[in-house]
């Protein structure tokens, strides 16, 4: 049973910079300044979770309010406190959300 490798954590085998180069990085939109980003070759699975994540972000209290300027603090107060779920899916498949604040 050596040849069986079990993934508990995703630990990508290509560099940030070889998936840059060769443009390995896949981006989904969840929202107007929000996004989720990670490897190209998990995007199906991330499209799903990023389906999720949008149909939660749907049932927020403050939706109504997407124009106000506290939006994107809300969005980011409920992402890392209302989807756990998600961000540990995500996380497992090497992808994360990234947010305006975001410096990459």
């Amino acid at each position: 049973m050596k040849h069986l490798r079990i993934y508990e954590n995703f630990t990508d085998e290509l560099s940030p910079l070889t998936r840059d180069m060769f443009d390995l990085t896949s981006k989904i939109s969840i929202d107007k300044n929000w996004s989720i980003q990670g490897p190209v070759e998990y995007e199906e699975e991330a499209q799903e979770i990023a389906d999720a994540i949008i149909k939660k972000k749907e049932e927020f209290p403050m939706r109504m309010v997407r124009d106000w300027s506290g939006w994107d603090n809300y969005l980011e107060y409920q992402f890392k406190n209302s989807i756990p779920e998600e961000q540990l899916a995500l996380a497992e498949i090497g992808w994360s959300i990234k947010s305006p604040f975001s410096r990459t």
